[in-house]
């Protein structure tokens, strides 16, 4: 088990205890993060560095005290984590997005082509 120490608004408490429920539970597996030892991370830190960019899965990295312990992401992950935890702790956005799912789910969604942008 990994040890870790953090603090959320209760807003999204259960959003992370969503994500933790299906990172330890998940029966496909496919979508658990890779463990490695510290050595091992160490002398193959490129080809982690690729690993995670490349497959947008983090790689939880052990050490032999378990509050050592730390999860490398890419950058990319990480920026979209955060946004989707800002997000998710405001309560203004969160009411906006709950009322366009309860309309759409309604059936008072309305369909609307894409525009074509030019990137000039």
């Amino acid at each position: 088990m990994i040890a870790a120490r953090f603090f959320v608004s209760p807003e999204i408490y259960p959003f992370i205890v969503q994500c933790t429920e299906r990172l330890y539970n998940d029966d496909e597996g496919d979508d658990n993060m890779d463990a490695v030892s510290y050595s091992n991370f160490r002398q193959n830190l490129k080809s982690f560095m690729k690993q995670v960019n490349n497959d947008a899965d983090a790689v939880i990295v052990t050490a032999k005290e378990p509050e050592d312990n730390v999860v490398v992401m890419s950058q990319r992950d990480y920026d979209a984590m955060q946004e989707t935890l800002r997000i998710m702790s405001n309560k203004y956005l969160m009411a906006k997005i709950n009322e366009g799912d309860r309309q759409f789910k309604a059936g008072k969604g309305i369909i609307h082509d894409l525009i074509e942008v030019d990137d000039d």
